[in-house]
């Protein structure tokens, strides 16, 4: 990037307007340049009445961040189907095809939540909401699920009127509510969920830890008072740990040799697990980059030893 585009207005707008006319949302760029979308549309339009060098700058540093970010990370796949993510897809079409409750849980850096997004981002109808200290209360968790489906003028403190906007709102869509970290939810709030489940008729389900299918049990008592909850989970999947397939998977689409393949098998069983791999894998691409060297298993040990793991394979 040279010194020029980040002092001469035209040049930085010369540069926007390719990157509209390639297809980029200038949504996008506003915010991520800090320059407001109405200040941008003006920039770009040369109408705006403000200091146009101020808006040139901050466009140009963003840029020079492009620019930067493009040259130094190295390309990863953004996304591995593995057989794990299948397993995790199945549950979520089994629960939207005959509206039931699925719990899909296990431990943590095993694809959960990156299955979730990437079905979520694949399917219509099919809303998502990751669980906070703001939404583990019924209203909380009500709210949430308004802004995920995208209900208009909420009525945020009147739960019950809210429970009713969405039971309308979902009605005959046929969808799947998502709820990602559900181990935090208490009894109250899961009872809320199946009873919206089902007068609603669509899909619904839990993701978390261990927790949530003990929550869902009464601490796997099967407690009468939980009877309401447990009796109606119609699919579970449990994600112990990373498998064989998974790794092989990953490595495959990494194209890694079998030095490396034998070093990420050794992550993929630590704690973190795949999400582990893929961490190491990006900042060892990275610096390989950096040394403009092809990715060994030196800069992977590095790598895990950056991210405060020593390797003992």
């Amino acid at each position: 990037m040279t010194t020029e585009i980040h002092t001469n207005i035209d040049t930085v707008r010369e540069h926007i307007l390719v990157l509209k006319n390639d297809g980029a949302v200038m949504a996008d760029i506003a915010r991520e340049s800090g320059v407001s979308a109405s200040r941008l549309s003006q920039f770009l339009s040369g109408t705006y009445r403000g200091n146009s060098q101020i808006v040139a700058d901050a466009l140009a540093a963003w840029l020079d961040n492009c620019n930067t970010e493009r040259n130094s990370l190295p390309v990863m796949p953004e996304f591995v189907e593995t057989p794990t993510v299948k397993n995790i897809w199945g549950a979520f079409q089994y629960a939207q095809l005959t509206q039931s409750i699925a719990v899909v849980y296990g431990n943590p850096g095993l694809s959960k939540t990156t299955a979730r997004d990437r079905f979520v981002a694949s399917r219509p109808n099919v809303w998502t909401f990751t669980v906070s200290r703001s939404s583990v209360k019924v209203a909380g968790c009500l709210y949430a699920i308004a802004q995920a489906i995208g209900v208009k003028e909420p009525q945020v403190y009147r739960p019950d009127f809210l429970y009713r906007q969405l039971r309308d709102e979902l009605k005959g869509k046929k969808g799947l509510i998502i709820v990602d970290e559900a181990d935090r939810l208490g009894y109250e709030t899961l009872e809320e969920l199946r009873i919206l489940q089902e007068e609603s008729q669509v899909g619904l389900v839990l993701i978390g830890n261990h927790r949530v299918y003990k929550r869902l049990t009464g601490n796997q008592s099967r407690d009468v008072d939980f009877a309401r909850l447990f009796s109606r989970i119609a699919k579970r999947v449990v994600i112990e740990t990373a498998t064989q397939a998974d790794i092989d998977a990953i490595a495959d689409a990494c194209g890694l040799d079998k030095d490396a393949r034998q070093v990420i098998n050794w992550i993929a069983r630590q704690p973190g697990a795949l999400r582990m791999v893929f961490y190491s894998l990006q900042l060892a691409s990275t610096k390989a980059l950096a040394m403009n060297e092809a990715l060994t298993t030196s800069h992977i040990i590095a790598a895990i030893k950056d991210l405060g793991c020593e390797y003992k394979g």
